[in-house]
């Protein structure tokens, strides 16, 4: 985004500063994951066939996520 910023609205790259949103860094931090095999023994699933799992957001950050 800072090259879209400094290209469509020529603001000067001293000017800007990256930063990310604080709830995502936990998905940079590795540690902060449940390794595969600790998760499926915990849900008592198969270790040997693939899995897709989807989670949910808290309402704090997608209030009109239920209506979808």
């Amino acid at each position: 985004m800072t090259s879209e910023i400094m290209e469509l609205y020529h603001f000067p790259r001293d000017r800007i500063s990256e930063c990310g949103v604080p709830h995502f860094d936990v998905y940079s931090q590795e540690n902060q994951f449940i390794p595969r095999t600790v998760l499926l023994q915990e849900l008592k699933l198969p270790l040997d066939l693939p899995y897709i799992f989807y989670g949910m957001v808290a309402k704090f950050f997608a209030q009109m996520s239920s209506k979808f």
